[in-house]
């Protein structure tokens, strides 16, 4: 298999370090637009970061001054020219709604460092990551509804679990942009930092996770995926209690309550 850290990609940048992947939007021209190669290569990237042992987080960000304006519209309009406007969206849609499901599913923590504004389906690929750190240049609306779309990209389940049917749904059908604060306040985002101190603050907690327990992170994961969707307490417990289980068998809960009791900071294997 191809290290990950030898990637390369036509609309993204990649690198790896200390057990980090960060991915970079590549089309600051297009303020990082999604189109179907960005999304097809985007999904590929989080694919090969599941894989590889060596990656413990993913950070997700954009190239100059937007995270991304979202779905890339002048192919929209040239698709609506040439007659195909269905044609050309379910040939689009396909790779990002795999993208969301890729990040959701993963047991890698994702982290979207959005460090501008992001527009419609950018906006829902930040919501789709675990944590989401913006900076106080970012910028955040649900702007299908000016194009007569509906949310994409998962917005619809995405947003509404996180704030709520009342406070999504003014998002979905007004389309007006909130900006990093009121993004916060809503809870949209778990933080808000000094534009220029951005990539600095997200990496200092990327590296911490990653030298985190990566099957209890793993775990942790994927019961508040299933907690979001439990409609019986009796089974969502039990499931718990099983991986609770599992997590006491590793070699990683040994050193934590090693490190524990002989008051040092824990070294953590993913085993």
């Amino acid at each position: 298999m191809l290290e990950v850290s030898k990637l390369k990609y036509e609309s993204l940048r990649f690198n790896v370090e200390d057990g980090v992947a960060v991915i970079t939007l590549s089309r600051p021209e297009k303020l990082n637009a999604l189109d179907e190669q960005v999304a097809r290569e985007l999904l590929e990237c989080l694919r090969r970061c599941e894989e590889d042992e060596s990656v413990r987080v993913v950070v997700i960000t954009g190239e100059g001054r937007a995270f991304s304006a979202g779905g890339d519209v002048k192919g929209m309009f040239k698709s609506i020219e040439e007659g195909q406007p269905g044609e050309f969206m379910d040939r689009l849609t396909e790779p990002l709604y795999k993208v969301s499901l890729k990040i959701r599913e993963m047991s890698k923590l994702v982290i979207a460092a959005v460090n501008g504004p992001a527009m419609g389906a950018a906006f829902n690929l930040a919501i789709a990551c675990d944590i989401v750190v913006a900076s106080d240049n970012a910028k955040f609306a649900q702007s299908f509804v000016r194009l007569g779309l509906i949310p994409g990209m998962g917005g619809t389940y995405l947003l509404t679990r996180l704030i709520g049917p009342l406070k999504a749904g003014e998002l979905f059908y007004t389309g007006r942009t909130v900006d990093a604060q009121e993004a916060f306040q809503l809870g949209i985002v778990n933080r808000v930092v000094p534009h220029e101190k951005l990539m600095e603050e997200v990496m200092k907690l990327a590296k911490l996770l990653a030298m985190g327990p990566a099957l209890a992170l793993a775990r942790t994961k994927k019961l508040l995926e299933q907690a979001t969707r439990a409609t019986d307490i009796r089974q969502h417990l039990e499931e718990e209690r099983k991986m609770q289980v599992e997590s006491a068998k590793t070699k990683d809960y040994e050193e934590g309550v090693r490190a524990f009791i002989e008051k040092r900071e824990p070294l953590f294997q993913g085993r």
